[in-house]
């Protein structure tokens, strides 16, 4: 087991490197019809993603729309995050240019590029969630984004090194609160994504998230209402025709909760309505109902979901 992980490590290792050295000197259209070719393919070709991902929309949507409707937001799901890998690349070179050309940045997020107080930003795994730090960092904000490690050493670096390209800090999600509180204080604009799991014995809490309670993260709301400014947005761009790019932004405002966990509730709420206005653009293969909690319909929850 040991050499079949260090075998693939280094099989994605190299197929990162790859990746690092020749897509960013790729013409915009053939990362484009690359990125629709492999998202296609991987819905074809990955079965197990793409259970996960037609469950999650049985979840989300029930009844609501029928099977061809949600095998078509699948295949979009799958083309968008071929498209942010492929990017992820692409943009690392030549940033500044290639920002200015392909997003389009609505009003509201001009409004966080220009606000000039601390800022908590929360984003999710919708569109591209990866150039909303990277296009903020090129245009000269302070801006701190939150990142999971990836178990493989040689890929975390190679993708922080292309996050980090235009300027962006990237800190580590482990102990991160304390410093986060620190650049909130200097003014800085500290962006995390907040549509992963964290159970319970990590910090989290359940919440209703598209129609059933998932694990959620406290750290945005609690960063913000113990930051100096005490405000908040929700970034999100949406893929557009020809390898494009819009940048929106939720206002720019105090949380209305008082507490933590209503802050929390009150972030989630925010981020199911983005995702059900623009469904094709999430990620649904994530394992979002991975963890059923105490006292919950078992069989409410997907397939591969555990207590």
């Amino acid at each position: 087991m040991k050499l079949w992980k260090k075998t693939r490590q280094v099989g994605e290792s190299l197929l990162l490197l790859l990746g690092l050295l020749i897509i960013p000197f790729l013409p915009r259209r053939v990362v484009v019809f690359l990125a629709a070719c492999s998202g296609a393919a991987a819905y074809r070709l990955c079965r197990g993603l793409r259970r996960i991902a037609l469950a999650n929309l049985e979840i989300a949507y029930g009844a609501n729309i029928d099977v061809a409707r949600r095998e078509q937001i699948a295949r979009d799901s799958f083309r968008t995050f071929a498209l942010v890998a492929l990017d992820l690349f692409w943009f690392s070179l030549f940033g500044k240019q290639r920002f200015q050309k392909y997003i389009e940045y609505d009003d509201s997020f001009l409004a966080v590029a220009q606000c000039p107080d601390s800022l908590v930003a929360v984003t999710a795994h919708i569109g591209n969630w990866e150039i909303l730090g990277q296009s903020l960092a090129a245009s000269g904000k302070h801006i701190v984004s939150v990142a999971t490690p990836l178990k493989n050493p040689f890929a975390d670096w190679l993708v922080n090194r292309a996050r980090r390209a235009a300027g962006q800090i990237i800190q580590p999600r482990e102990g991160a609160l304390k410093q986060l509180l620190r650049e909130l204080r200097n003014n800085a604009l500290v962006a995390l994504v907040a549509d992963q799991n964290t159970p319970p014995t990590e910090g989290g809490i359940f919440v209703e998230f598209l129609g059933l309670p998932v694990p959620v993260t406290k750290a945005p709301a609690f960063l913000t209402l113990r930051s100096p400014s005490k405000l908040t947005t929700i970034g999100y761009s949406v893929p557009q025709q020809g390898g494009y790019y819009k940048a929106f932004a939720t206002p720019i405002c105090p949380l209305k909760a008082i507490t933590i966990e209503e802050g929390t509730r009150e972030i989630s709420t925010g981020l199911e309505d983005i995702i059900r206005a623009h469904p094709g653009n999430w990620l649904w293969m994530y394992k979002r109902w991975k963890y059923i909690p105490e006292g919950a319909n078992v069989d409410a929850y997907p397939f591969y979901a555990r207590t």
